[in-house]
């Protein structure tokens, strides 16, 4: 039987991986005593995580982010947006967030075609009551965007 440790060290961007056959605290005394202690194989696997923010283009990298409990709060309206049977059909629900270069949710747009006028209504109160966007340092320029959030049930 092996186990697996993995120990993420983000200073220096590597990731260990760490097979065990048999562990023991005294290396004079196995584990079991009809086993052997057996020596440890550890792996070294090198993570760039600047290779793959580079990867990724521009485009895709924002100058606005929400904070991290925005999804809590959506997750915490979920009942109240699908809470028709029309609404509860749809398995997703998409919805364009626009931002303006202050930060502030300016507009949105339910991009379901079979979303009726309730299910537009109760999103919108829901993105009324979302926090506005923080700004992401480094970037020069702080316009107006828009986000997609996909809703999944």
């Amino acid at each position: 039987m092996k186990n697996i440790f993995k120990i993420y060290l983000p200073i220096s961007f590597l990731l260990f991986t760490l097979t065990v056959d048999s562990f023991a605290f005294n290396k004079n005394e196995p584990i079991n005593k009809s086993e052997e202690t057996k020596s440890f194989s550890v792996e070294l696997t090198s993570v760039s995580i600047i290779g793959e923010i580079e990867m990724k283009s521009h485009s895709s990298i924002s100058p606005w982010a929400f904070p991290t409990h925005t999804l809590d709060i959506v997750d915490s309206y979920m009942p109240f947006i699908f809470r028709t049977k029309k609404s509860a059909a749809l398995d997703e629900l998409r919805v364009i967030i626009s931002v303006n270069d202050k930060g502030r949710i300016s507009g949105y747009e339910v991009l379901n075609q079979e979303a009726d006028k309730g299910l537009v209504e109760r999103v919108g109160y829901v993105v009324r009551n979302l926090p506005k966007a923080q700004a992401v340092p480094g970037f020069d320029n702080y316009d107006g965007m828009d986000f997609e959030m996909v809703i999944r049930r």
